[in-house]
């Protein structure tokens, strides 16, 4: 394997890990074809920060709805039977 390819690799393989620690609910197939993608042409920046970019666009690591935790898990919201918020947590019948 040549250089170049090798090094796409690394980054590729870098990028899935970092997405799959901001998106837990995710597998890497979910971000296979975009990394590929990304690894052409940002393979000189750090993985990580092309992640964290594509997860936060504006920069701010705040929680999205549906993403870190499921839509309905928001205040306001009604809950599915057997949960409820407890002390600030959701909790599990």
């Amino acid at each position: 394997m040549s250089k170049v390819k090798a090094a796409r690799s690394e980054w590729f393989d870098k990028y899935i890990d970092a997405m799959l620690q901001l998106e837990p609910r995710a597998s890497a197939d979910d971000f296979w074809e975009e990394a590929w993608e990304l690894s052409g042409s940002h393979a000189e920046e750090n993985p990580s920060t092309v992640a964290f970019r594509q997860v936060f666009p504006d920069g701010k690591a705040e929680p999205r709805p549906g993403m870190s935790s499921p839509e309905w898990m928001q205040p306001g919201v009604q809950a599915p039977p057997g949960w409820r918020l407890e002390r600030d947590a959701w909790r599990n019948d």
